[in-house]
C-alpha cells in the first residue's frame, strides 16, 4: 500500500451559492417572469445575496483533510525515508514515556533534524548514501539508549548503577544531538560551494559592467 501524506485544505462554503439560488427561486414566484426587467432584478438581487455572504464571510470556510500519495525519486530514497518515518514514530512513543524534560527537548530536536534530513534527501536524492549510516546506525543507537533509559527511569530503588547509567545516557544524548546538528549542516556543503561560485560570477559580471564600481563610489 502506497504511503500517503495527510493535508488539511480550506474550501469556501457553498452556502452563499445555494442561498443566492434560493433567493432566485423565491423571488421568481412573485415577479412577472415574462419581462426582461424581472430577470435583471433577480440577477442583481441574487448576486447581491451571494456577494454579501461571501464578502463578509458569513459562513466559515470548510476544512477538509485530503490524502496525497507520496512518491519517491528511487527505491533508495524510499527506503531511507520510510526508515526515518518509523524512527520518528519510535521517538514520539519514547517521548510520551520518558518524564525527563531535558531528554524530551533532545528527542524533539532529533525528530526535527530527522524530518529536515528526510526532506533534504527527497530534494537531493544523490545525497542518500551519506545518510544511510546516520539513520541505520546513529539514530538507531540513540533510540536503543532511550529505550534503556525508559526502562530504568522510575525504578523501585535508584542505586548507584542506575544513576550512573542515566547520567551516561544523558551525556551521550547531548553529544549525539550536537553531532546530528553538524551532520545536517554538512549536507549543505555542496550548496555552500555552489552559492559561493554563483556569487563570485555575479560579482565579476557587475564589475565588468561597471555597475559595482558605481555603487561603491
Amino acid at each position: 500500500m502506497a504511503k500517503v501524506k495527510k493535508e488539511k485544505i480550506r474550501k469556501k462554503s457553498t452556502m452563499p451559492i445555494y442561498l443566492a439560488a434560493l433567493t432566485w427561486v423565491i423571488l421568481s414566484m412573485f415577479l412577472p417572469m415574462i419581462k426582461f426587467t424581472s430577470y435583471l432584478i433577480l440577477l442583481l438581487i441574487s448576486f447581491g445575496v451571494w456577494f454579501v455572504l461571501t464578502h463578509f464571510n458569513v459562513f466559515k470556510d470548510i476544512e477538509i483533510e485530503v490524502e496525497t500519495p507520496i512518491t519517491y525519486v528511487n527505491s533508495e530514497v524510499e527506503e531511507i525515508c520510510l526508515l526515518c518515518d518509523s524512527q520518528i514514530a519510535a521517538l514520539h512513543q519514547l517521548d510520551e514515556v520518558i518524564q525527563d524534560e531535558d531528554l524530551s527537548e533532545k528527542i524533539a530536536e532529533i525528530i526535527l533534524i530527522n524530518e529536515k534530513i528526510s526532506d533534504f534527501i527527497q530534494k537531493e536524492p544523490l545525497s542518500v548514501q551519506k545518510t544511510r549510516k546516520y539513520f541505520k546506525y546513529y539514530v538507531d543507537s540513540v533510540i536503543e539508549l532511550l529505550r534503556r533509559y525508559a526502562d530504568i527511569e522510575q525504578p523501585a530503588f535508584e542505586g548507584e548503577n542506575i544513576l550512573t547509567s542515566k547520567n551516561k545516557i544523558r551525556e551521550t544524548l547531548d553529544i549525539s544531538v550536537q553531532a546530528f546538528r553538524n551532520f545536517y549542516d554538512q549536507l549543505y556543503e555542496k550548496t555552500n560551494m555552489e552559492v559561493k561560485v554563483d556569487a563570485k560570477v555575479l560579482e565579476d559580471l557587475l564589475k565588468q559592467e561597471g555597475i559595482l564600481e558605481e555603487k561603491t563610489k
